[in-house]
């Protein structure tokens, strides 16, 4: 019931303006993107050979600042990929991170240590898909929208599904 509910969430995200809260408060923009993050695990598929066998859950990183707070812990809490329990962990610098499946670089454009592993690699800053980031979110007037580079994504062996392209701009290299 819940990944119908995120699911309906998601797609309204997509397509609105960031909304309000029944008390008048906006929404944070981070609480959306922590609903985005979460969602994109039903949209992907990662292959087999991106878990380490010795890990247990399905991991998103977060590298540098936790700009999220408390919303994406609260957004994974209980859930599930691919029988897998969703954990979250924080890298401080780039040769901290792990083994994971979505990594979140927020406004860093680095991702090139890992490009062409499978990670979902999602930035914010427009050089990052320039820099074969996957996935970057952008603001289109008050719309949160998302941008996918499908080069990078294939390349890293990550599978999109067509529901999130439609919802998506497509990056393509200049």
């Amino acid at each position: 019931m819940k990944r119908n509910a995120s699911l309906i969430l998601f797609i309204c995200f997509a397509a609105l303006a960031i909304p309000k809260k029944g008390n008048g408060q906006s929404i944070n923009e981070f609480e959306i993107k922590a609903v985005f993050i979460y969602n994109f695990t039903q949209f992907i598929q990662w292959p087999e050979e991106s878990f380490d066998p010795s890990q247990e859950g399905f991991v998103i990183g977060v590298l540098g600042e936790n700009v999220f707070g408390k919303y994406l812990e609260e957004a994974v809490a209980g859930e599930t990929c691919q029988s897998r329990p969703i954990v979250i962990k924080y890298y401080a610098t780039p040769k901290d991170i792990g083994n994971c499946q979505i990594l979140y670089v927020g406004s860093l454009t680095n991702v090139e240590l890992v490009a062409g592993r499978p990670i979902l690699t999602v930035g914010e800053r427009s050089e990052f898909m320039e820099r074969k980031g996957l996935l970057r979110f952008y603001q289109e007037g008050n719309k949160i929208r998302i941008q996918i580079n499908q080069g990078a994504a294939g390349a890293a062996g990550l599978v999109i599904s067509s529901k999130l392209l439609r919802l998506a701009t497509i990056y393509s290299e200049k």
